[in-house]
């Protein structure tokens, strides 16, 4: 079999592209998890690709291996999350809406919109707004976003702290060109 003439097949490219839109509403996230499985099939000569059998048809076979390939990018992205048990118990709805919100940075009306799309939620905006009231009573944790030089640990760290910034300020326009 030609892997790499499989990998440059238009039907094939879609359907891992609709396996990562799927999952991700941000079409950055969506584009990398697509490049990531491309990558990762593309990997050690066509590793993945090369434990084909047979049993299986080639397009469910390639599913499955790109769903695990997502699933590692996922991971490997955001790390193993975990959604309160509370949240659970509310129902389908309430876990999706908190994976848009947390997991996704969504914004909440945009969430409402997925879900029912999804199927997931039928009442109005407005009974959504309410019903989510009870998701929200759990807050998202807390992404790392830069490095805390604050040695106390009681206060963030102002920008001037970090010394990464230093290289992120503009250098003034001053006619000399020389380096």
């Amino acid at each position: 079999m030609n892997f790499a003439a499989l990998l440059k097949d238009p039907d094939i490219l879609q359907y891992f592209d609709r396996i990562c839109r799927k999952t991700f509403v941000n079409d950055a996230d969506a584009d990398e998890c697509y490049l990531y499985i491309l990558n990762k099939m593309e990997e050690d000569d066509y590793r993945r690709l090369r434990k084909y059998d047979g049993r299986a048809k080639l397009k469910t076979w390639l599913y499955s291996v790109a769903s695990n390939l997502k699933s590692d990018f996922i991971r490997k992205k955001m790390g193993r999350r975990h959604i309160p048990t509370a949240v659970t118990k509310i129902g389908d709805w309430a876990v999706a809406v908190y994976k848009l919100l947390c997991w996704q940075r969504q914004e909440i009306e945009e969430a409402w919109v997925v879900i029912v799309g999804r199927g997931l939620y039928s009442k109005t905006l407005a009974d959504y707004l309410e019903d989510v009231e009870a998701v929200l009573r759990y807050p998202c944790p807390e992404e790392i976003s830069t490095v805390s030089l604050d040695v106390k640990g009681d206060a963030p760290a102002s920008p001037e702290a970090n010394p990464f910034n230093v290289l992120l300020t503009p250098i003034p326009a001053s006619g000399n060109n020389e380096a």
